[in-house]
């Protein structure tokens, strides 16, 4: 998680209680406030989770954005930009953030099954290849065992001769 400095997790706190409250506009007026280069990234994230509830997806994503721009390793961020690239059918861009969560030592099964999971016929296969390469490429960078790696190099073969076989 990226640090926040006290003034900034008070400003946190009284976000989080709009969200409860569900003053979710409230809540996107006072973040768009807060948020500037030098305020931390669980601000920047704050701001694209109320959007996110808001149904804003652009402005959620531009938050999103921002605050791995400013923490790179911010999982959390990683994983719901992810996720609004999904639904939006961005999926090169989902599959490079759902990377990242895996890069940066995420193992959500969420993220796994959302890189796997079949959107589009004609975007399956690109979609599948691009994540078991990133996969095997965060193993790496995480220093998973060579066994694992190649168990990930087997998947992703498997997988491709599935799809050469259906079409």
């Amino acid at each position: 998680e990226p640090p926040a400095t006290d003034e900034e997790r008070e400003q946190l706190a009284q976000l989080g209680q709009l969200i409860r409250e569900n003053k979710l506009n409230e809540a996107a007026g006072l973040a768009s406030g807060l948020t500037k280069v030098t305020a931390s990234a669980q601000l920047d994230f704050t701001e694209g989770f109320i959007h996110y509830q808001r149904e804003d997806a652009s402005k959620a994503k531009a938050a999103l954005r921002e605050a791995v721009g400013k923490h790179q390793k911010f999982l959390r961020a990683w994983k719901l930009l992810g996720s609004l690239y999904y639904q939006d059918s961005e999926l090169p861009q989902a599959v490079e953030a759902f990377s990242q969560v895996i890069r940066y030592g995420g193992n959500s099964s969420e993220v796994f099954g959302l890189l796997g999971r079949k959107r589009d016929d004609e975007f399956a296969a690109a979609t599948f290849t691009a994540a078991f390469d990133r996969c095997v490429s965060a193993m790496r960078v995480n220093n998973f065992s060579y066994q694992k790696q190649s168990y990930a190099h087997a998947t992703r073969f498997s997988v491709q001769r599935l799809f050469s076989l259906i079409n």
